[in-house]
């Protein structure tokens, strides 16, 4: 892996010629990773056109990652990624009220203990935990 983020320019992208370089910056849309990481519907607005195309150039940057080796995955949609959490064990607070709030109640994977030699067994929960 030679190349960094820093070293991949908007030009070196198929179909991003300097006008359309000079709209994404204008835009701040700076950088390849920038533009992986757009919305369609954002670019539309920035560069003009059509949606099938803004996805077109999402794509063709998010691909040009992958083959400089900077980016190890695919990107994966929110909505995939909220099913997962909908899926996850959760635990009950006690209370019908916050559990709702919380979606079902905490998920397990988030809850932690601290054991500190001297002091009562704190339970915590997300990244509150002092270490």
């Amino acid at each position: 892996m030679s190349e960094s983020v820093l070293d991949l320019s908007l030009q070196d992208l198929p179909r991003v010629g300097v006008e359309t370089e000079k709209k994404l910056v204008d835009a701040g849309i700076e950088s390849v990773l920038d533009l992986a990481t757009a919305l369609p519907d954002e670019l539309v607005e920035i560069i003009g056109g059509i949606r099938d195309r803004a996805s077109a150039l999402i794509f063709t940057a998010q691909e040009k990652l992958r083959e400089s080796g900077l980016l190890e995955k695919e990107f994966i949609p929110a909505s995939e990624v909220l099913d997962r959490r909908r899926s996850l064990m959760k635990c009950t607070t006690g209370s019908k009220n916050f559990d709702d709030l919380l979606n079902g109640g905490i998920e397990v994977s988030h809850i932690r203990s601290q054991i500190t030699p001297g002091r009562p067994i704190a339970i915590a929960s997300g990244r509150t935990i002092n270490e």
